[in-house]
Order: structure tokens, then C-alpha cells, then sequence
């Protein structure tokens, strides 16, 4: 059963979401998988030599979200400096995929704003491997792309989304062992500072403080999942 929790600051009503999931590195792949907890995802980790928690904080002095991959040592097989450098490399090259698809995305956005429709279909096509969710959307029952006039909108509310989604949140990717981050640029902090400007952060379920006002954090709404 997996679970997210909604907390509300009771001084500033800024709210944050903490979303109860894990990561796994795929033996076949030996790629990072990121698992919300089912018990379906929880059997498929069972046989992965590198088990961790993902954690999710908010810098209120720079505005950005950490995400911080917490390497479970009683459930992997690897060492700590071994560990480390597993998730550096597959969350490095699962960022530097992340980075592409941005610049892609701002791409297809210039090319709709001057409305060739033609261009529109061959870029999305030849650039297929970022836009699968989006081309999941424009293709039809028998596997033709739709008429593209009419999905427009569409197109133009998930680039909007995602570049803004990218711009303001995923920016710093951490890993912790212990008491200390590691950065994927092989930088070491300790646990309760940014890694991108160095203040002072909190966690939500650990001191259920807020990270933006420093105010007291209520839990508005928590919600189980089979």
C-alpha cells in the first residue's frame, strides 16, 4: 500500500506534498527505477542489489526543490562508495536526458508559434523518444497521427507545463549516505544544507517545519492507495 501526504503551514498556507516512494537499481537495465510502494514495484526490487528511499524538501532561500536518494545500507549490496557512484551515474544520465528533452520541448514550442503545421509533425516524429506521452495523445485508434489543428491546445498546455515544471523544480538531485550529501557533481554537504546555495533546509516529516517561513506544518490530507 503507498500513500501521499499533503501538509499545509499553518502561518504562510504554502502546502507541499510528500509522495511515499523508492528506488531500485534494475540488474538488467542497471538503470535507477523510481517506484511508488505497491506490492507489485516492492516484489520487482526484491532482486535488486541497490535498494533506497526518495526523499522530497523544499529550499524556501532559493526556491528549488531537492530531491535526495536515501541509500538504505542494510538492504544493498554495495558499499557506500560503490553505491554513490551507481546512482551518480545512471541519475546523471537520466538529468542529462531530462536537460534534452527541455530544450526540445522550448524547440517545438517556437515551431508551433509560427504555426507550420507540417513542421510540427516531422520534428515531434523524429524527436519520438522525448514525446511518447505526447504522441500518445495525437495518434488515433488505427495508429495515424489526428488532425493536428485540433490538438493544438493540447500540445501547447503539456509544453507549457513541462518547461515551467522543469524551470522551477527539477534542478538539484542529491544523494545521501549517512549524515552527508553527495551531488552529482561529486560535492559533500551536510544533511541539513542546500546543496545549491548552502542555507539551512528542513524536512517534512522530520521536524514538520515549514521550509519556505519556518511556520508549523499541519497534515491536511493524507491518502492510502492499494
Amino acid at each position: 500500500m503507498t500513500h501521499y501526504t499533503k501538509y499545509k503551514c499553518k502561518k504562510c498556507d504554502s502546502t507541499f506534498v510528500n509522495y511515499d516512494q523508492f528506488f531500485y537499481l534494475d540488474p538488467k537495465t542497471n538503470e535507477i527505477n523510481i517506484e511508488n510502494r505497491v506490492l507489485l514495484a516492492m516484489e520487482e526490487s526484491e532482486s535488486s542489489p541497490l535498494v533506497g528511499n526518495i526523499i522530497e524538501t523544499y529550499c524556501g532561500n532559493c526556491n528549488k526543490r531537492v530531491i535526495i536518494y536515501e541509500i538504505n545500507p542494510f538492504e544493498s549490496r554495495y558499499g557506500a562508495c560503490a553505491s554513490i557512484n551507481i546512482l551518480k551515474n545512471s541519475l546523471t544520465r537520466q538529468h542529462e536526458f531530462i536537460l534534452e528533452k527541455f530544450k526540445k520541448a522550448v524547440e517545438l514550442n517556437f515551431i508551433i508559434s509560427n504555426k507550420v503545421e507540417i513542421d510540427v509533425y516531422d520534428f515531434i516524429l523524429e524527436n519520438e523518444k522525448y514525446f511518447k506521452e505526447l504522441l500518445e495523445e495525437l495518434i488515433d485508434s488505427n495508429g495515424r497521427l489526428e488532425n493536428l489543428k485540433s490538438k493544438l491546445n493540447k500540445i501547447i498546455i503539456y509544453l507549457e507545463y513541462y518547461i515551467s515544471t522543469y524551470i522551477n523544480s527539477i534542478t538539484i538531485i542529491s544523494i545521501i549516505y549517512g549524515s552527508y550529501f553527495y551531488t552529482l557533481n561529486e560535492e559533500k554537504f551536510k544533511r541539513d544544507i542546500c546543496p545549491n546555495c548552502q542555507k539551512k533546509i528542513s524536512y517534512l516529516t522530520e521536524d514538520e517545519i515549514c521550509p519556505i517561513c519556518g511556520g508549523e506544518l499541519k497534515i491536511e490530507d493524507k491518502v492510502y492507495l492499494d
